[in-house]
């Protein structure tokens, strides 16, 4: 079809469509440009966070694990404390985990006399507390935007009664 006013009038127009294009096409790069950041950091938190947790599961079942051992009836206070601890690494199973965790088991000593009975009465609450620190348990991913894991740590701990 043919316009009245000629053929440049036709390019004017196809000309104007094509900056119409290029203006959106620049508004979507901004678009990107402010949203990319904010996508970046939730991907990176939801994925510090899972090691986090996982890692906090592990810490939990390792403290309840030392309760358990720590409850079984009397026995010598350095052999209970060495099988806490390898019962813990065996729970924490990540090396990193293993390496740096502490453990620390709180329970009534017997009174002195009281034929070899180092680790309280029967029906005594035991508790297990183990820790770890969190950059022991997951990468600091989110460091750079002021949320690091430096001084932090994981803590479980577990109460038992004495059998």
């Amino acid at each position: 079809m043919n316009s009245p006013y000629g053929p440049f009038v036709r390019a004017r127009y196809a000309g104007a469509r094509v900056d119409r294009r290029r203006r959106r096409g620049a508004v979507l790069s901004i678009e990107l440009l402010v949203v990319l950041p904010i996508l970046l950091v939730m991907l990176l938190a939801i994925v510090e966070f899972g090691f986090l947790w996982s890692a906090n599961h592990r810490v939990h079942a390792a403290s309840q694990m030392a309760c358990r051992i720590a409850t079984l009836p009397a026995r010598d206070l350095d052999e209970l404390q060495a099988e806490v601890r390898a019962a813990t690494s065996r729970v924490l199973q990540r090396s990193a985990l293993v390496a740096q965790h502490e453990v620390v088991l709180d329970f009534p000593t017997a009174p002195p006399g009281s034929a070899g009975l180092t680790t309280g009465y029967s029906g005594e609450p035991v508790v297990a507390v183990v820790r770890v620190p969190m950059k022991a348990a997951a990468p600091d991913l989110l460091r750079m935007f002021g949320f690091g894991l430096a001084g932090r740590q994981l803590v479980g701990s577990t109460v038992m009664r004495k059998e």
